[in-house]
């Protein structure tokens, strides 16, 4: 076929007859480029297209295409929907640059499978009409494309991407009661993102702007072993919603160096079978209330973690109402007062690494599982791990303003481990309970209090941890009361004028709760650091007595001068028993040193020491 006569076929085909508008073809290697403006002094305008009326186009009559594995369309307003019949062509790739599609490209067993869509404008309602409930599975890729109110109905795909397109204002998308293998959406804005009713193999969201999504009754094949929703460096405007979906994992992640603003509106319903919600890298601009994340229809427990985020409005709780989900905060900012008044909380909270710039009020509430403000309580965690691989070095745990939790039950561990307190510390009327048969402590160990700290009227049944702590000002333990042993050894009271341990109950402590609490707190094997330990504690009640003797209460200084006595005891014991292991070691080398061959060379002075 001549170049003459493929030119009048391919104006044939489309239905193109203005010889100003007339168009040819160009082969670029492996792709053939045609419907181009023959002449090529004539350059189009923007959004003019060469306009075909053409519903049926059969691009097999066009020889060529057979030796081509992509061929490209360009500069085309498709006025009908198109059908592009061909048989010989399924594996080869058909793009379309810079056209306009009034009402849309209609897919079909005769027809392609792979697509591409550069540029292009789509003005009808539905991407793909009159193609539903195809067998073949298609590959789609839109890039730098423009839509109005658009959707994908019932249809199957490989893989459904969507890159670059950011005109905002007409991109509202549907894709509902698809079934996709992979679907990707990448640096785009969205005013509305709705998939629904779709069943999926692997879902990415990238560098995309959402101001409002929802994904309703998404459905991951049972095959995948990680069902994982990903937003990767995505903008939340408004609304985001996540409903009805089997997914494992909802991940919400942006790189350091960019904090993507999350103003959201949160709608987690119905989510079946998540266990893992990851906030990574976001600021909040609006508040964040615990109850959000309570799902109904779910029995198992979900862990909700939030990394280097930065909260610009409160936190809250919820009154009278029991939050049972894992939360975990780490290396964040919060820049507004944490409410968590008045709320039960049934598994554990943690803060790692945190900054709190206003009040935090944990008054009233209970916490059934371990509570935690520190910065390397357990180190060997997942969490902290990636913590300390994102971010080296792993800072402590800040308090600008009042930390308030007055009246408060905490059933197990509450960590404050290397904390500072800039500001007003208030424990007071608090329980740090625990079941009597677990050992759990409360450690502010290694904190610093620069502003006054109230634990009047406390109780502690478990272990209480104070040491190497910092008392600037006041240290008020008044009428607390601790059935168990307290460490203060190594602390620095700045003026012992305004500590206070006036009708510190002690009376459940003795050497029995001494020796066990020892045993809890280190290795059973290990003497050294339990001589270690006893010695702390016998500082901890030295601490204590010293205080209570500066105010001439020589009365119950002397109850603390018994605990001290008890605890010198108790390391003595210790001592002896690593006197003797040392001992028979010695003798226990000896014996596998000696042989019929070296005896005469035994040390009978030895001996006679060992004796």
């Amino acid at each position: 076929m001549t170049k003459e006569h493929f030119e009048e076929s391919i104006n044939i085909i489309f239905g193109v007859a203005d010889d100003s508008l007339s168009m040819e073809f160009k082969n670029d290697q492996d792709k053939l480029i045609i419907i181009a403006p023959k002449d090529e002094n004539f350059v189009l305008k923007d959004h003019v297209r060469i306009l075909t009326k053409n519903r049926n186009i059969n691009l097999d009559k066009i020889a060529l295409t057979n030796s081509a594995n992509v061929i490209i369309i360009k500069n085309i307003e498709f006025e009908n929907t198109v059908f592009f019949k061909t048989k010989n062509s399924k594996n080869k790739k058909l793009v379309f640059q810079e056209c306009d599609f009034d009402e849309g490209l209609q897919l079909g067993e005769n027809s392609f499978i792979n697509f591409e869509f550069l540029q292009c404008d789509f003005k009808y309602k539905e991407l793909f009409p009159f193609s539903k409930n195809l067998d073949l599975y298609f590959n789609v890729k839109f890039d730098n494309c423009v839509f109005d109110s658009t959707s994908a109905n019932n249809l199957r795909f490989n893989t459904f991407e969507i890159n670059n397109c950011k005109s905002f204002n007409t991109f509202d998308i549907n894709i509902k009661e698809c079934n996709i293998k992979k679907l990707i959406i990448d640096n785009s804005i969205f005013k509305r993102f709705c998939i629904n009713s779709t069943d999926i193999y692997k879902i990415e969201f990238k560098d995309s702007i959402f101001y409002e999504i929802f994904i309703k009754k998404l459905i991951f094949s049972e095959e995948i072993v990680n069902k994982k929703i990903e937003f990767k460096n995505c903008d939340f405007k408004g609304k985001v919603s996540l409903n009805d979906t089997n997914a494992d994992k909802i991940i919400f992640n942006n790189s350091l160096s960019d904090k993507k603003i999350f103003s959201l509106i949160l709608d987690f319903s119905n989510l079946t079978d998540i266990k893992v919600i990851d906030f990574s890298n976001f600021k909040f601009d609006t508040e964040l209330k615990f109850y959000e994340f309570n799902f109904e229809n779910i029995n198992k427990n979900i862990k909700i973690d939030f990394y280097n985020c930065e909260f610009n409005k409160p936190i809250y709780g919820c009154e009278n109402q029991e939050i049972k989900n894992k939360f975990g905060f780490y290396d964040s900012t919060f820049n507004d007062r944490v409410d968590l008044s008045n709320t039960v909380f049934k598994n554990k909270i943690e803060f790692f690494c945190c900054e709190f710039k206003s009040k935090v009020d944990l008054s009233n509430s209970t916490f059934k599982e371990k509570i935690t403000f520190s910065d390397n309580d357990a180190i060997e965690d997942e969490p902290l791990k990636r913590l300390r691989d994102e971010h080296g070095k792993i800072k402590t745990t800040i308090f600008k303003k009042q930390i308030k939790a007055q009246d408060t039950k905490f059933n197990k561990d509450v960590i404050f481990k290397n904390a500072i307190f800039e500001d007003i510390v208030d424990f007071k009327n608090s329980k740090f309970e625990g079941a009597s048969e677990d050992f759990h402590i409360l450690d502010f160990s290694n904190s610093k209090f620069y502003g006054d700290a109230y634990f009047n009227n406390s109780y502690f049944k478990n272990y209480a941890d104070f040491h190497e702590c910092e008392f600037a000002k006041v240290g008020n333990f008044f009428n607390t009361t601790s059935e168990n042993c307290i460490n203060f050894s190594n602390s620095i009271f700045k003026d012992f004028n305004k500590v206070n341990f006036i009708n510190f109950d002690s009376s459940k402590i003795d050497l029995k709760n001494i020796e066990n609490c020892n045993k809890n707190l280190c290795n059973k094997s290990n003497l050294d650091k339990k001589i270690l330990m006893a010695n702390s504690l016998r500082d901890s009640f030295r601490v204590i007595k010293h205080s209570l003797s500066s105010v001439d209460n020589f009365l119950e200084a002397s109850k603390f001068h018994k605990l001290e006595l008890y605890a010198k005891e108790i390391e003595l014991d210790y001592r002896i028993n690593k006197g003797f292991k040392v001992l028979f070691n010695s003798k226990k080398e000896i014996k596998n040193k000696y042989n019929s061959e070296n005896y005469k060379n035994i040390n009978y002075k030895n001996i006679l020491w060992l004796a």
